[in-house]
């Protein structure tokens, strides 16, 4: 697992992060997940998402409180996913200095996010066929901006451009999901190793 590391940051794009909250949540038992997307999804205003707007910046000021319930609670790591542009990571980070933070940014070629966005909103059209009506037609508009192809390749590139301003940056695109995880805790840890040497 991972070595003292209280809080796990993870700069993705939508797609991607319906597949590593996923992933993670199955080899994480002791840690606790939270995901800015669903934050800003409490949010009751139907309007594009970028990761500069506002409503995503207010998302990610509202996660601090479940961030420090789980971390008083002893869950370990918190692991924060969400579309973080290079300012709201640094200043996240900055707030939460000396607390064990480690930043990773999570990319893949188009190809893949194609694939990992259709695989979502398959998922997604499975759960609707149960929903009512108003609640998909609401949804709907909400992921139209947020869930496109162009909108999350725009994303998944700026994370791409910025990676290195993460602690750790990993290309998803040749790995399958076991040897997502595994990659992702041991460049993570292996960061910490050196840190401590």
């Amino acid at each position: 697992m991972l070595k003292n590391i209280n809080i796990l940051l993870i700069r993705c794009a939508p797609a991607i992060e319906t597949e590593i909250r996923s992933l993670l949540r199955a080899s994480m038992q002791n840690g606790a997940i939270v995901d800015i997307s669903k934050v800003r999804n409490m949010i009751n205003k139907d309007s594009p998402v970028s990761v500069d707007d506002s409503e995503y910046l207010n998302a990610i000021a509202a996660s601090y409180a479940p961030i420090a319930s789980f971390l008083g609670a002893g869950y370990s790591p918190v692991v924060v996913l969400g579309a973080f542009s290079v300012d709201s990571m640094n200043s996240f980070i900055a707030d939460y200095s000396g607390k064990g933070v480690v930043s990773v940014s999570l990319y893949v070629n188009d190809d893949t996010l194609a694939h990992l966005l259709l695989k979502k909103k398959n998922r997604e059209t499975h759960i609707r066929l149960h929903a009512t009506d108003t609640l998909v037609r609401r949804k709907n508009k909400r992921r139209l901006h947020y869930a496109s192809l162009e909108s999350t390749q725009v994303i998944n590139r700026y994370i791409y451009e910025t990676r290195c301003q993460a602690d750790v940056c990993i290309d998803m695109s040749a790995l399958d999901a076991d040897s997502v995880v595994a990659e992702l805790l041991r460049s993570v840890n292996a960061l910490c190793n050196k840190e401590e040497a």
